[in-house]
């Protein structure tokens, strides 16, 4: 009967690890997306924010959005990843990384204009590289 509780409990922990990995895919799925989604549309939205011309959509949309989503957020991740070396809990910090993360890529879709696109791609760009130390120390 031992080896019954034993096995019970093994496959019971396992189990929660199968559910946590799962549950932290979709959140790096959500987190990761929006860096995908703008890339094939930049066209259009260059025309939405009055760029007409394709060094000007090249510029603004391709690289002043990478700047931001990418080197300049690295700070701000670097201090997420402290704050998971420093917090007592880990799992409220992913929590609250990525749903900053989703809501700034809800506010990347609704930008009505240039700096409001900028600023929801930095924040995103913070939680996106900022959420891998958080699930590394988990």
């Amino acid at each position: 009967s031992k080896s019954k509780l034993s096995s019970s409990s093994s496959s019971a922990v396992e189990g929660s690890y199968y559910s946590q990995a799962f549950l932290l895919s979709v959140a790096f799925f959500f987190i990761w997306t929006p860096q995908n989604l703008l890339a094939p549309n930049l066209t259009q939205a260059a025309l939405d924010f009055g760029y007409e011309n394709d060094n000007a959509r090249d510029l603004y949309l391709g690289s002043y959005l990478a700047l931001a989503s990418s080197v300049l957020s690295l700070p701000v991740s670097a201090g997420i990843g402290i704050a998971s070396d420093v917090v007592s809990s880990r799992r409220i910090l992913i929590s609250v990384t990525t749903l900053v993360g989703g809501l700034a890529a809800i506010w990347t879709s609704m930008a009505p204009t240039y700096p409001q696109l900028i600023l929801s791609r930095f924040i995103g760009g913070s939680a996106m590289s900022g959420s891998v130390p958080v699930v590394f120390s988990l």
